[in-house]
C-alpha cells in the first residue's frame, strides 16, 4: 500500500538525520602544523675565556662581544653571554629579563645560515627557537610595575651641541663597520689601570653612535650625531632601569658625559664592541700621567644623575610604569646540538 503523505515526510527526515549523523562520525581532515621558522643551520659554542692578563703597557685587545648579520644569509655572535642572546632574540632590554644569575657570565659564540627572504619578524623567532632548542629553555611574559626614569628637559634649558649634518657617519659607527680597525685608544697617563671602551652604533641606517670609556673609576661618554632615544638606551643599561626619553627633542645630537659610576651600575655590551686595553704611564710625565694632563680624581666627579644635570641640562625623573618581562623558568649552561 502506498504510504501517505505525512509517512513520507517523517521517513525523509529521519534519512536526513542518519545521514547527518554518518559525515558527522567522520573525521575532519587533521589540519597541516606550520612550521616554525628556523636557521638552515646553526652552532652555538662557548666563546673563549677573556684573557686580560696577556697584555702589557700599550697594548690593546678588542672583543667584539655583539651580534651582526655581515650579509643577509648569515648571523654572527661574539662573546655573548646567555642573557644578552635572550635580550637580542626577544628584541628587549637587559632590565626586561629575569633569569638565573649564571647568564650574565656565561658567554657564546653563534653562527647561523639564514634562509633566503626571511622577515625581521621570522628572524626573531628563528633566534628564539634556536636558545629554546639548544638550551632547552622556557621562558614566559608578565607586565610588573617598576621603578623606571624620565629623561627630561632641566629647568634651564638642555647644553646639547645639535649635529652637523656633513653625510659622514660618527667616528663611533665608521669604526663599528671597519672590522679590521681599532677604535682611537683611551687617553694616555692614568695609573695604568685596566681601561674599557664599549662602543654601541645607533642601529641599521644610523650616523650615529655611542662611545663608552671606563679608567682609572670614571666613566665618560661620547654621543656623535645620536638621538636622545639612544641616550635614554644606554642609560637605561647602565642604571639596569627604564629610562624613557620624555625631552621632546628631536634631531641628532653631539655631547660628552663624565661621571662616576656606583656599584649598582652595569656597562652592559649587548651590541657593538669592547676595547680592553692598559694605557700605562707615558714617557716623560714622571709616571703620573699624560703630560698637560690633569689627573681624575673619582672621589670629586659627579654621579650620572649630577652629571647629567650640570653637563647636559637634562634631569632624571623618578616614576613608576608597567613593564613587560621575558622571566626565563630554566636553562641550561651546555648548548646541546652542535
Amino acid at each position: 500500500m502506498a504510504l501517505k503523505i505525512k509517512e513520507i515526510h517523517i521517513v525523509t527526515k529521519a534519512l536526513l538525520s542518519a545521514s547527518l549523523l554518518v559525515w558527522a562520525a567522520i573525521p575532519a581532515p587533521a589540519q597541516e602544523a606550520v612550521a616554525e621558522p628556523e636557521f638552515e643551520a646553526a652552532s652555538i659554542k662557548p666563546a673563549e675565556p677573556l684573557n686580560t692578563g696577556s697584555m702589557t703597557s700599550g697594548g690593546q685587545i678588542r672583543i667584539r662581544m655583539g651580534c651582526d648579520r655581515p650579509d643577509p644569509g648569515r648571523f654572527t655572535c661574539s662573546g655573548m653571554p646567555l642573557r644578552a642572546l635572550v635580550v637580542r632574540a626577544y628584541g628587549v632590554k637587559n632590565y626586561q629579563v629575569s633569569e638565573p644569575g649564571w647568564m650574565d657570565s656565561e658567554r657564546f659564540d653563534v653562527v647561523a645560515k639564514v634562509p633566503p627572504g626571511a622577515t625581521p619578524e621570522q628572524f626573531d623567532r628563528m633566534l628564539q627557537k634556536l636558545l629554546t632548542d639548544r638550551f632547552r629553555m622556557t621562558v614566559h611574559h608578565e607586565t610588573r610595575e617598576l621603578p623606571v626614569y624620565a629623561l627630561v628637559v632641566g629647568k634651564g634649558g638642555h647644553k646639547l651641541r645639535k649635529s652637523v649634518e656633513d653625510g659622514k657617519e660618527s667616528q663611533v659607527n665608521a669604526a663599528l663597520a671597519d672590522r679590521g680597525a681599532l677604535p682611537p685608544p683611551p687617553p694616555p697617563g692614568g695609573t695604568g689601570q685596566q681601561s674599557v671602551m664599549v662602543m654601541s652604533g645607533g642601529g641599521a641606517g644610523a650616523k650615529g653612535g655611542l662611545m663608552m670609556t671606563m679608567r682609572d673609576g670614571l666613566s665618560e661618554v661620547v654621543g656623535g650625531k645620536v638621538t636622545l632615544s639612544s641616550l635614554a638606551s644606554l642609560l637605561s643599561t647602565q642604571l639596569n632601569r627604564p629610562v624613557v626619553d620624555e625631552t621632546g627633542l628631536t634631531g641628532d645630537y653631539d655631547f660628552t658625559l663624565d661621571f662616576a659610576p656606583d656599584e649598582t651600575m652595569r656597562p652592559g655590551a649587548s651590541s657593538g664592541a669592547l676595547v680592553l686595553s692598559v694605557p700605562g704611564p707615558v714617557a716623560g710625565s714622571g709616571g703620573g700621567g699624560a703630560a698637560g694632563s690633569e689627573p681624575r680624581d673619582p672621589s670629586t666627579a659627579p654621579s650620572i644623575f649630577s652629571a647629567i644635570q650640570s653637563q647636559l641640562g637634562l634631569k632624571l625623573e623618578p616614576k613608576k610604569g608597567a613593564v613587560d618581562m621575558i622571566v626565563v623558568d630554566r636553562a641550561e649552561k651546555a648548548p646541546s646540538g652542535n
